[in-house]
């Protein structure tokens, strides 16, 4: 037996549920025809010709499909199975009674027991015949929902008048449909729910709600409904998720506000955190969170920071997730998006990886996590005011505000009597830390573990390098640029500043690089100068805004003093090297002066004769020359050895 034919199409293309049925029922009721036709099929199912029936027609897909579901028994109301059962305790003995009596007796019992019961004989009749037919005697006894529940009672040429307004202006309200018909034609407001009904009723923006409904259902009517950006996100097509094979492999990080009021006491005021958390896309653990009271580019740092340390103190053993992430995975705001965040994952060696716009589905983690966070832990809260505050009124948190105040001025007596007042700031906070480390790391997951146990077995050691403090303060640090006056100081919010030993007057006329620490309470100032492309640390800054007169202007002049004092002595010492006397530059020039390397010449010269004496030819020429002068008649006073050097005491 068929339960229930049910015509209503699934909104999102979600699946519907079918029931085992009778298969022999299931085919009778189809040779029988009673396939039921969406009501509105006749509106949407093309025509085979102008004017004629749209039975049998071909469906436009996804327009107004002919659907055959069958019921749920379970789906039964509770109240309509309790009255089903209370039927079943008079009926089915009168039915068994009547069994055993003849036709005439059986009319006159029928008869007895609807007098008895305030009913016609046509009623217990008809009882009598679904207790015979059905079953389950509960479910045949059970009142049926009418076929045509839920969906508007209007004339054709009414329902396509909504329709074609809706259409035409989607974002309108239900009021103002009902009004550009009413000023058109009022007539129109009335109509006749049936064609053969004797009261007529008026249009009404529930009813023409319930026609926006409707049209919802469909898919195509759907997407007609919607404006440009809807059509755009309707249109988007994404499969698969953001995965990672082992913990600090990828961190994704976002924030988002709480829905919890806490009290100020300092200001006096109510107000709503928001939370800045880190989670590890691998083990679902939470190296950081953090609370602030604005968005910014500080609290950001801060859960980066703690995420990268190890915890102190006792929440070491508490929190001990911690570590260095290979990726970052964030969405497109102002503060992912900073210098300043590329320049700390480029200092630690983190690979920035960011959503895109207008897309949050990739970053499922870190969203269930927060919806966690509403839901498990500050909806115990008597601070709690629901998602946008819709789940408290004015006149309750007046009311707690007024109990706070109340606990406030008598000192506070029991800090633990929470339940009719609002948590301070600190106690969120701390309350809020407790639930992290104690619940929900600890929870079971799929596979027996947590994860914490999760995280701590599958993070590589290389990852869980310990930073030293001070030196991931400065890279955290906001780069402030300042030239150094005359007085060795530099000028930051108003304010005067300078190196305590008064060191900074040897760099007067100098540009530096102020480091500001945004993440302790007091603000830090760090000056360093820069040197290529990186930052040679001078030291930290003190305030330098003292009375002329006072001792510690007295003693910070005398530093200055001695600094001066020790600059120009150094001077001095350089001068004296560069100009000492005895100092030779042109041998210093001549020792760094590059020297020629040697290199052999080679010339063509025509070939030249030796001769064994070369003084042969000389002495030939001059016993020549004697032998003429002999032969003249000349006459010697001594005696000329030709063999000797003219030259020489001997000769001439």
């Amino acid at each position: 037996m068929i339960w229930e034919e049910r015509r209503k199409v699934r909104p999102q293309g979600r699946a519907a549920k079918y029931w085992v049925v009778d298969l022999d029922s299931l085919a009778r009721a189809l040779d029988k025809d009673v396939q039921a036709e969406h009501r509105w099929g006749h509106l949407f199912n093309p025509t085979d010709e102008e004017g004629g029936s749209s039975r049998g027609a071909q469906v436009t897909p996804g327009l107004a499909p002919t659907v055959l579901s069958l019921r749920n028994p379970e789906a039964i109301p509770t109240h309509q199975r309790q009255r089903a059962q209370q039927m079943l305790e008079w009926l089915q003995p009168l039915h068994a009674e009547l069994q055993q009596l003849g036709y005439g007796a059986r009319a006159q019992r029928v008869r007895e027991e609807a007098a008895r019961r305030g009913v016609s004989e046509r009623h217990i009749w008809r009882l009598l015949g679904k207790l015979a037919q059905a079953r389950d005697p509960e479910s045949g006894l059970a009142r049926k929902r009418r076929t045509d529940s839920g969906v508007p009672r209007l004339p054709e040429e009414l329902l396509r008048l909504v329709m074609t307004l809706w259409i035409m202006h989607p974002r309108y309200s239900a009021r103002r449909i009902r009004r550009i018909i009413e000023l058109n034609d009022p007539a129109l407001l009335r109509y006749k729910p049936y064609p053969r009904a004797r009261a007529t009723n008026t249009l009404s923006p529930g009813t023409i709600q319930r026609v926006r409904r409707q049209m919802e259902r469909i898919p195509a009517f759907r997407v007609a409904l919607m404006d440009d950006r809807g059509k755009k996100e309707f249109g988007r097509v994404w499969v698969g998720e953001v995965l990672a094979e082992r913990a600090n492999e990828l961190w994704m990080v976002d924030m988002t506000r709480c829905d919890t009021f806490v009290y100020d006491p300092y200001s006096d005021k109510i107000l709503r955190l928001r939370i800045h958390a880190a989670i590890d896309v691998f083990s679902g653990a939470v190296p950081a969170f953090v609370f602030s009271r604005e968005e910014g580019q500080a609290p950001t740092d801060r859960m980066l920071m703690l995420g990268l340390l190890e915890k102190p103190d006792r929440w070491a053993q508490l929190w001990p997730i911690w570590g260095r992430p290979e990726v970052i995975y964030w969405d497109n705001s102002k503060v992912y998006r900073s210098e300043k965040s590329a320049q700390i994952a480029r200092t630690l060696g983190i690979r920035l990886e960011h959503s895109l716009p207008r897309v949050s589905h990739s970053r499922g983690n870190i969203e269930r996590f927060f919806g966690v966070f509403h839901n498990t832990f500050e909806r115990g809260l008597p601070g709690y005011a629901g998602p946008d505050t819709t789940e408290r009124d004015h006149q309750q948190i007046a009311r707690l505000l007024h109990n706070t105040r109340r606990w406030i001025a008598e000192g506070g007596p029991d800090p633990r009597d929470t339940n009719d007042r609002l948590l301070t700031e600190e106690e969120f906070k701390n309350a809020a830390l407790l639930w992290l480390t104690m619940d929900y790391h600890r929870e079971i997951r799929k596979g027996g573990k947590s994860y914490q146990e999760l995280f701590l077995e599958t993070a590589p050691p290389a990852s869980r390098a310990r930073f030293n403090f001070g030196d991931l303060s400065l890279v955290f640090s906001r780069q402030e640029r300042r030239k150094v006056r005359g007085n060795g100081t530099v000028v930051y919010e108003g304010r005067t500043w300078g190196l305590a030993d008064g060191s900074l007057i040897a760099h007067q006329g100098d540009e530096v690089v102020l480091l500001v620490n945004d993440l302790m309470p007091a603000q830090n100032l760090v000056v360093a100068l820069p040197v290529g492309d990186r930052l040679q640390v001078l030291g930290p800054l003190v305030p330098m805004d003292f009375a002329a007169g006072s001792d510690e202007a007295r003693e910070m002049r005398r530093r200055i003093r001695a600094q001066v004092k020790s600059i120009l002595e150094a001077a001095e010492e350089v001068r004296r090297q560069f100009t000492d006397p005895t100092y030779r530059h042109d041998r210093v020039l001549e020792r760094l002066a590059a020297k020629p390397e040697p290199q052999t010449f080679h010339l063509a010269a025509p070939e030249a004769r030796l001769e064994a004496d070369p003084e042969a030819q000389s002495r030939a020429e001059m016993q020549s020359a004697l032998e003429d002068f002999l032969a003249e008649g000349f006459v010697l006073d001594e005696e000329y050895d030709l063999g000797n050097d003219p030259l020489s005491p001997n000769g001439l």
